[in-house]
């Protein structure tokens, strides 16, 4: 059923900013053709009735696309938990082993594979929509094309950098945000509760 979820929101996705945009040009060429009020009295209920139709279909297909992938990842996180208690103790315990799971854990909760579906989706929808907008900005005013093209290329050149940095800081992010779940999880323990008001 995901896949055609998906293949429904796709074109969903792309229509419905092209007829938010559409609908008061076919409201003001109406007016502007003399257009009466009971013309208008039809028209307009029926417009906002399909905008409506479609931002409903547009949620839930989204919705649904969303979920899917967020159930993968509980999925995998589940799994992970099941293979944690199989490896021996010695290497769970272990510095390389917590750290290893950390990095997995980062990952699961990461946009990582659970997501790819859902991101492969928007990146089909991206490129239908730079398509078929940017036909229209082409008719409009071919000035505008070259503006959105270098700001992109600006965009995904600081996003480019920005990811081989994160991607370097991953072992000591993983090191720290492992020392930081231990104390959040023994602050939170009951057991050590006369500890900590001791010491």
């Amino acid at each position: 059923s995901i896949i055609w979820i998906g293949l429904l929101y796709i074109p969903v996705a792309v229509i419905s900013p092209l007829l938010i945009a559409g609908v008061p040009k076919v409201i003001l060429d109406l007016i502007e053709k003399g257009g009466g009020v009971k013309e208008l009295c039809y028209s307009i209920p029926v417009l906002c009735l399909l905008l409506i139709f479609i931002n409903i279909l547009n949620k839930i297909t989204k919705l649904y696309v969303s979920d899917v992938s967020m159930r993968t990842m509980f999925k995998n996180m589940v799994n992970m938990d099941i293979k944690s208690m199989e490896i021996d103790y010695e290497f769970v315990s272990s510095a390389k082993g917590k750290n290893l799971r950390e990095n997995v854990y980062k990952t699961l909760t990461g946009r990582g594979a659970a997501f790819m579906y859902q991101d492969f989706i928007y990146l089909i929808v991206n490129i239908i929509g730079l398509i078929s907008y940017g036909g229209v900005l082409m008719i409009l005013h071919p000035i505008i094309i070259i503006i959105l093209i270098v700001s992109y290329c600006i965009s995904l050149y600081v996003n480019r950098n920005l990811n081989i940095y994160i991607r370097s800081q991953r072992k000591e992010e993983a090191e720290i945000s492992k020392g930081f779940r231990y104390l959040v999880r023994n602050a939170m323990d009951l057991v050590g509760a006369k500890d900590i008001r001791v010491y």
